[in-house]
Parts: structure tokens; C-alpha cells; sequence
């Protein structure tokens, strides 16, 4: 009878460890899973500073653009025909404490940056190529990028810079509005890597 019993309980053990062995390895494979769509888990997606006035300033001394909720901001970006829901379908803007990095299909890169403090959106990167001659997809999303915010409007100039007027091998372009909002576009002339980006000072 002792005998049955413990063969009894070495065939449980032995289940229970294939169980959770088991587990463990369809945990691995979810985790795994979710990450296939994030560009930055294996590498770092933080944009490459640029000498420009928007590096200059301490992050945490940026204003929030106070009517964008980080939370709800996939439903602007898709208002707003930034990005569609395919492309969105892989992020999510539930964690407020970390930046969402969305990998786009000309090698361009969409960065919104939130308060967790706050919950607020409190900048908005865009990383593009060819900057001395900016891709017309890359206008058109920098465009609808800037059409979220009310009464802001840029013409060609502001893609355009002035290759005589560079400072350190970069040249800017910035514009505000009536919110005190800036508009900043810079070309680093030498990689012909490209950034714009929206924040309050």
C-alpha cells in the first residue's frame, strides 16, 4: 500500500512540474508575442539630440499641451488622419509613464512623449530622412501632425533650410502660435537626418 502511494505522488510531482514548465515556456512566447510590433525592445528608439532649442531645454520644464490626453491620443492621431488603424494597432497609449515609439514604413519614426504626472501629451517627436529634400510623405504626415492644433498653418518655407545660416552643421526652422506653442524643424546637414517636434516652453 506504501508502495502505490508514493508511485502515486512521484506521477503528480511529475505533472506538476510538466505544468508549469509548460506555463512558463506559453508565458515566454506571449511575451515574445507582444513584443514582435515594438521597435524599441531591442534597441534604443531615443531620438538622436540635435544641436537645436528644443535639446536645450530641461525636460521636465516643458509645458503640457494641455488639451491632448496621452491616454486618448491614438483616437486624435486617427482623426486626424495621421496614421491609420493598422499602423496604431500594435501601440498602446495606456502607460502613461513611458513614450510611445511608432516605427513607420519610410524609416520615419512618430515619438509622443507624455507627463505622467499629469497625464497630458507633453511633446511630439518626428524623426525623418532626406531632410535637405524633405519625402512628400514626410510633409504630409508633419502636416497633419500640425493641423491637430487649432489655427496653425505652415507654408514650403517651412521645409526649406537655409544652408547658409548653419550653426554646428544644423539648421532650424521654428514657428509659434498664439499658445505659445512651438513648431521646430531641423536638419542635421552632414547625416541628412531630419526632426520636427511640438512643445511648450
Amino acid at each position: 500500500m506504501k508502495k502505490i502511494f508514493l508511485t502515486v505522488f512521484f506521477i503528480f510531482c511529475v505533472s506538476c512540474s510538466s505544468e508549469n514548465k509548460g506555463d512558463t515556456q506559453l508565458e515566454a512566447h506571449s511575451v515574445n508575442k507582444n513584443n514582435i510590433n515594438d521597435p524599441c525592445f531591442n534597441s534604443d528608439c531615443t531620438p538622436e539630440k540635435f544641436n537645436s532649442p528644443y535639446y536645450k531645454i530641461p525636460y521636465e520644464k516643458l509645458k503640457d499641451l494641455e488639451f491632448l490626453n496621452y491616454e486618448n491620443f491614438a483616437t486624435v492621431l486617427l482623426s486626424k488622419d495621421v496614421l491609420s488603424s493598422e499602423t496604431l494597432k500594435g501601440y498602446s497609449f495606456k502607460d502613461k509613464d513611458n513614450s510611445n515609439y511608432i516605427d513607420l514604413e519610410n524609416q520615419a519614426m512618430l515619438t509622443i512623449n507624455p507627463n505622467p504626472s499629469t497625464g497630458k501629451v507633453k511633446s511630439i517627436d518626428y524623426e525623418f530622412l532626406t531632410c535637405s529634400s524633405i519625402q512628400l510623405i514626410d510633409k504630409d504626415r508633419i502636416k497633419k501632425i500640425i493641423n491637430i492644433f487649432k489655427d496653425t498653418k505652415v507654408d514650403e518655407g517651412f521645409f526649406k533650410f537655409d544652408i547658409n545660416n548653419i550653426k554646428d552643421g544644423f539648421s532650424t526652422n521654428t514657428i509659434y502660435n498664439e499658445d505659445k506653442i512651438v513648431y521646430e524643424i531641423s536638419c542635421d546637414i552632414k547625416s541628412q537626418n531630419g526632426q520636427f517636434h511640438i512643445y511648450r516652453k
